[in-house]
């Protein structure tokens, strides 16, 4: 794992390049943001929430960048309010049949449940409390949320659709 961005604020954005997802046969990039409270207090757990479509979260991908950091540090500053968020890289080429639960959406489901959220669980502070867990996307990486509503309830409580604001 290796950084990715340290923000003045004090948060980080870390990224676990070529995890193998077995079910979908493949690697991909993990992004970790990292609030700026995560090292102050080691006892604390925190809540964590999955996006898709993770590339676009923390860095230009070519399609825009969502500058997730930035604004969560922001929302720490005026709030003190504060999760991690995991942002997994789609497939790229792949995207649309990832994304849709009748093309290879359930391996990508299983990849989660099975290799990331583990992975995620075993490295770093989060809440295993279904309550504080969550899982987001927009677009197509939206749809795919579907599968985990009707099959991972019992590891995520709350489901985050976005719209994507025009300039």
């Amino acid at each position: 794992m290796k950084l990715f961005k340290k923000n003045n604020s004090g948060s980080k954005v870390l990224i676990e390049e070529n995890l193998f997802l077995p079910h979908l046969g493949c690697k991909r990039n993990i992004w970790i943001y990292l609030p700026p409270n995560y090292y102050t207090n080691k006892k604390l757990r925190f809540p964590v929430m999955y996006m898709n479509d993770g590339q676009n979260l923390f860095d230009d991908s070519g399609i825009g960048n969502w500058k997730l950091d930035e604004r969560l540090d922001e929302y720490y500053t005026e709030t003190g309010r504060t999760q991690i968020i995991v942002g997994i890289d789609n497939g790229g080429e792949e995207r649309l049949d990832e994304y849709l639960p009748w093309k290879k959406g359930r391996a990508y489901a299983l990849d989660w449940r099975e290799t990331i959220y583990p992975f995620i669980c075993r490295n770093f502070r989060v809440s295993l409390q279904r309550e504080r867990t969550g899982f987001g996307g927009s677009s197509l990486g939206a749809t795919i949320l579907l599968e985990f509503i009707a099959n991972h309830q019992d590891l995520i409580r709350s489901f985050t659709f976005f719209r994507r604001q025009s300039k």
